[in-house]
């Protein structure tokens, strides 16, 4: 099989940004290749058959066990270390702690996808690398908070009024844009949940962060909480295909996303 996924890591949103895997590994896999199943738990209710669930339901979060063959080179290829092919093992294996271990608390992990392009996931070191005899073969085990890959690149300025959302998963992360108007009104015909500005909109305009859960005047960055209603817990969340939405009290509403896959 001639494909690769060619992994990335790097402390920030961006992997393709990050350090090549392949510099430090000769082969890296995520075993398995698996995301997030089932949304949520379903209940039994006493009494009645079979389980009781919602649509409504959230994914929760998924290991993500990896397994790489350390370089016994450096990452052109060629043996350079004072002490040969074993000082490279070494020096790779301690970069690569130092990568997953040694910085920020939260990483990103990047792949190329054969059907998506490049997609990328926010993790965790849930088990510090761990290695084999002799030491080649390198376990490390991660945890993402975040159930669903998304894009590397976001997708900006999309007009709400109707578009065509891609990707395998829902985006619950998405940043709505409001300028102008009074009173705005921006429902997901879909679902019919909707977020809304009270009275008159801030010169320069409102974010609405569905994924952070947080509303700021594009001007000052002055928080605007309490000018935002929402009609449920979870904000706006959207499945792909055939999006609209429903705009009242005028104004210009444009969404920024990423889209997900499973």
């Amino acid at each position: 099989m001639g494909w690769q996924y060619d992994y990335k890591i790097n402390d920030s949103r961006g992997a393709s940004g990050g350090t090549a895997v392949t510099n430090l590994f000769s082969m890296f896999r995520h075993q398995p290749e698996t995301a997030a199943g089932l949304r949520g738990f379903n209940a039994t209710v006493p009494f009645r058959h079979g389980e009781v669930g919602d649509v409504r339901k959230w994914s929760p979060g998924f290991d993500i066990p990896t397994e790489g063959d350390l370089r016994y080179t450096n990452a052109a290829g060629a043996v350079t270390d004072p002490n040969g092919a074993p000082g490279h093992v070494h020096e790779n294996l301690q970069l690569w702690r130092q990568l997953v271990v040694g910085g920020t608390s939260q990483l990103w992990l990047g792949r190329n996808d054969p059907s998506a392009g490049r997609l990328e996931v926010p993790v965790e070191v849930l088990l510090p690398p761990v290695t084999t005899t002799p030491r080649h073969r390198v376990f490390t085990q991660f945890r993402t908070r975040w159930p669903f890959w998304s894009e590397e690149t976001q997708r900006t300025a999309i007009a709400v009024a109707s578009f065509t959302l891609g990707g395998t998963a829902p985006v619950a992360d998405a940043i709505f844009k409001i300028v102008s108007g009074t009173d705005v009104k921006v429902t997901h015909d879909q679902t019919g949940d909707y977020i809304q500005v009270e009275g008159a909109t801030p010169a320069g305009g409102i974010l609405v962060d569905c994924g952070l859960r947080k509303s700021t005047n594009v001007t000052g960055g002055a928080s605007a909480e309490f000018q935002v209603e929402k009609s449920v817990p979870h904000w706006i969340e959207m499945e792909p295909g055939a999006v609209t939405f429903t705009v009242t009290g005028g104004g210009t509403v444009t969404v920024d996303l990423y889209e997900q896959y499973r």
